[in-house]
Order: C-alpha cells, then structure tokens, then sequence
C-alpha cells in the first residue's frame, strides 16, 4: 500500500494498543494484521509507531474480511 498524505492525519494517529482497543482486539492480532497488509507507521512519537486511523482500520478489516490472521 503506497503511504498516502492528508492534511488532517496528524489529528487521527493511534499505536498498535490504541487501534487494538478500537477494534477490540489483540496488540499482535492488530500488528500482523497490519504487517500482513504493509502498513507502515505514519511517524514515531517517543520510540512508538503510530499509524494513520484510515489506513489501519481498512487493513485490520480488510485481514478479516479476506480471513487472513
């Protein structure tokens, strides 16, 4: 997946904890689901990796739909 930009995605970062409590899911579940669909992180904020909301959310669903992990 190509790291698209957008102008408010500084305001929707989430780690893999966050996104995990989002989806009500596992740290590692959310983490291979987002190695598995090559997300990688928007930036690091104090050595942890936050990832924009949109990418990750259609990553982690997408692992579901497609009944990966």
């Amino acid at each position: 997946m190509a790291k698209q930009r957008y102008k408010t995605a500084h305001l929707f970062l989430k780690n893999v904890t966050e996104l995990g409590e989002m989806f009500d899911l596992n740290r590692d579940t959310v983490r291979k689901r987002l190695r598995a669909s090559q997300v990688k992180p928007h930036k690091t904020e104090k050595g942890i990796n936050v990832y924009v909301v949109k990418e990750a959310a259609e990553a982690i669903i997408g692992c579901e739909e497609k009944g990966y992990v």
